[in-house]
């Protein structure tokens, strides 16, 4: 029998700012969003796993850090950290990351690997590799084809959730609030090579799930599959978007579900 959820509620953090979200009672469960997106976003997809007994915390990373610190992903996990320890105490927890928020919980799984005890990514980067055939890094990509891949993925996502307004108004707002934030994510994204995290995750026995969307245009599936073979984990290919957590939360959740269980 499915939990009763709850609704999610502010996770209030001293010394740590933004909108962090928890849901549910159970099993311990944090949800990392991708670049420039609010918890709220993926609000819909913490009230689909509290139905199957977690307790869904979704940080607010990008808004946690002050301006005035340079944003990394050492940042980011300290960020991470400080929100787990806050909600969840010393004990354990599963940790999923969405796109820009895998490759953070690929970096925070390396260094909290004796609190994780399953890790999902979906549509994630982290791994180099944009192209195989043509021996292309991810670095080497474009920032038009970067943007020319998110604007086609949410013109197709038009046609599969409303949702995706929620994430487009995230995204514009994240950028005229804080521009320089929200560059630096990009850059992050675009310049990230975590192979070196990734080795510590494998070495550790975390269990891994890495998760790619056929219809993904901003993840290619040569990304993913370097990285599923990086980390030595099991993997899932689903006919979707990048988007597919908050687009489809309920499909989402009851796919990983099935891992998690």
């Amino acid at each position: 029998m499915s939990a009763t959820p709850s609704q999610p509620h502010d996770l209030a953090i001293e010394k740590l700012g933004g909108h962090h979200l928890q849901c549910g009672t159970g099993k311990n469960l944090m949800v990392v969003p991708g670049w420039a997106l609010k918890p709220a976003t993926y609000r819909q997809v913490a009230v689909e796993f509290s139905k199957h007994g977690h307790n869904v915390v979704i940080p607010d990373l990008y808004a946690a850090i002050p301006n005035s610190t340079k944003a990394c992903f050492e940042t980011y996990v300290d960020a991470l950290s400080m929100v787990a320890s806050e909600a969840f105490g010393e004990a354990s927890f599963d940790l999923i990351g969405h796109s820009l928020g895998g490759a953070i919980a690929i970096e925070a799984a390396s260094k909290l690997c004796d609190r994780i005890e399953k890790l999902v990514l979906v549509n994630a980067i982290g791994h180099p590799t944009w192209s195989k055939d043509k021996s292309l890094s991810v670095k080497s990509r474009t920032i038009i084809d970067w943007s020319g891949a998110f604007i086609q993925d949410g013109a197709r996502s038009l046609l599969v959730s409303p949702q995706i307004f929620s994430a487009l108004f995230d995204g514009i707002g994240e950028i005229l609030k804080s521009p320089q934030r929200t560059i630096e994510c990009a850059l992050i994204a675009r310049n990230s090579d975590i192979r070196p995290a990734m080795q510590r995750v494998k070495e550790s026995k975390i269990e891994v799930l890495t998760i790619w969307g056929s219809r993904d245009v901003v993840v290619t599936r040569d990304l993913f599959e370097e990285m599923t073979s990086e980390l030595g984990a099991t993997s899932i290919v689903v006919d979707a978007n990048h988007g597919w957590p908050f687009l489809k939360p309920v499909a989402f959740a009851k796919t990983v579900q099935a891992f998690l269980a």
